[in-house]
C-alpha cells in the first residue's frame, strides 16, 4: 500500500494515542471525517496498522528488573531452534526476542520483578533448555530511549 501524508499523519497520531477518535483525529490532521475514516479503516484493512493497546508503564506495575539474554543455541538446526522460538513465545516475562548474526544467536528482552526472577529465568529455564549452549544477563541501569513508534 502507497502512504501518502494524510496516511502518514494519521498513523503518526495514532502512534502517539491509540485511543484517538475518528471525530478528534480528522480534526487534529485537517482531513473530513468521512474521508479520515474511510482511510483508517483501510490502513486498519490492509494491516498497515496491526493492533491498538494500551501502554503498561513497567516500574509502576512492578517490574523493576530489565535485561537483555544474549543467548547461543547449542546447534542451528531448525527443529532446535524452533523449539527454543517456541519457549520463548511462551514465556511471558519475554518482551521480545531477535534472531541475530555474528557470535550471539538470539537476544530477549526481558521484564522481571526482581534479581531473583532473572536468575531463575536465566538459570533454570533458559540455560536449561535442550537447544541452549549458553546465556548471559545483561542488566539495563537506565532506559534512554524507548518507543514502538516508527519514524513517519
Amino acid at each position: 500500500m502507497q502512504l501518502d501524508n494524510f496516511d502518514r499523519r494519521i498513523l503518526a497520531a495514532l502512534q502517539e494515542d491509540g485511543s484517538l477518535t475518528n471525530y478528534a483525529l480528522s480534526e487534529m490532521i485537517n482531513l473530513p471525517l468521512v474521508d479520515t475514516t474511510e482511510r483508517r479503516s483501510k490502513l486498519e484493512h490492509e494491516g498497515v496498522i496491526d493492533k491498538y493497546h494500551a501502554v503498561v508503564n513497567r516500574t509502576a506495575s512492578g517490574f523493576d528488573v530489565f535485561a537483555f539474554i544474549a543467548v547461543t543455541l547449542l546447534n542451528h538446526d531448525r527443529r532446535s531452534a524452533e523449539r527454543f522460538n517456541e519457549f520463548l513465545r511462551r514465556s511471558p516475562q519475554v518482551l521480545e526476542a531477535h534472531a541475530l548474526t555474528e557470535d550471539i544467536d538470539i537476544i530477549v528482552k526481558v521484564a522481571v520483578s526482581n534479581l531473583e526472577e532473572l536468575s531463575s529465568l536465566v538459570s533454570d529455564q533458559i540455560e536449561k533448555h535442550d537447544s541452549v549452549r549458553s546465556a548471559k544477563a545483561l542488566m539495563s541501569l537506565e532506559t534512554i530511549k524507548e518507543t514502538l513508534a516508527l519514524p513517519l
